[in-house]
């Protein structure tokens, strides 16, 4: 029997219509992720893992496909934040699969490109139903503190402006809850494990510390603002 994954390398430069790119970069990712199993264990990889054993080439390579992923994401519209992540992701797979041998299980148990596109899925779901609309102001929050992390802090909107809103009363908290349930702990989780490896390389500390405080908004972010820390209001 012949596994197909619905993905050429002739087709890269093809038009495609919204569903069939994201079908594609889907296969991408299975193929370099999930497409193979260790015989016996039931742990999957792919061709990620094995083009990484050829140091330098190898990961080259690999970047390169994940990097195409990630462009095809920001061409179909994919949010700020959701990019941000991506290319964190593909970060933390060259940063760790540098590492001979080391590098290599590190692609099998994090695989950043099957990540990747559910974090694509999860933004074109929110954004093509009506129902996603109420934590679009959220997602934007989000979007912001990731690309200005460094000198910017999330701060309630009604301590910052001296008013209260919608997303600050009792529909914010009802909002908070639902984002919680359905994205905030997975994306905060996310975060969180991010800083966690950060903070292992010393250097990265001062980004682990971003991604933490991205992790507290990521979990309630509807109600609040982001604002420089020498205006955000002090407690």
């Amino acid at each position: 029997m012949t596994t197909t994954y619905g993905f050429g390398f002739g087709d890269l430069a093809r038009p495609r219509s919204r569903d069939a790119r994201i079908a594609r970069i889907d296969a991408l990712a299975t193929l370099l992720d999930t497409a193979l199993v260790f015989p016996g264990t039931g742990v999957r990889f792919g061709l990620d893992a094995l083009i990484g054993l050829f140091p330098v080439v190898g990961d080259i390579i690999t970047t390169a496909l994940s990097l195409f992923i990630v462009r095809e994401a920001y061409q179909l519209g994919a949010p700020g934040h959701v990019i941000a992540r991506m290319l964190g992701n593909v970060a933390l797979d060259g940063f760790f699969g540098a590492v001979p041998l080391v590098g290599d299980a590190f692609d099998v148990l994090w695989r950043a490109n099957r990540r990747n596109v559910v974090l694509l899925l999860a933004a074109v779901v929110m954004a093509i139903t009506i129902v996603g609309l109420p934590w679009a102001r959220a997602a934007f929050s989000i979007a912001a503190y990731t690309l200005l992390p460094f000198g910017y802090k999330a701060v309630p909107r009604d301590e910052y402006f001296g008013r209260e809103d919608v997303g600050t009363g009792p529909l914010g908290i009802i909002g908070n809850i639902v984002w919680l349930i359905f994205a905030g702990w997975w994306l905060a989780l996310g975060h969180l494990v991010t800083a966690i490896l950060l903070a292992m390389t010393i250097v990265g500390i001062p980004f682990a510390w971003a991604h933490l405080k991205l992790a507290g908004l990521a979990l309630w972010p509807i109600g609040k603002a982001i604002v420089p820390v020498q205006v955000a209001p002090r407690r």
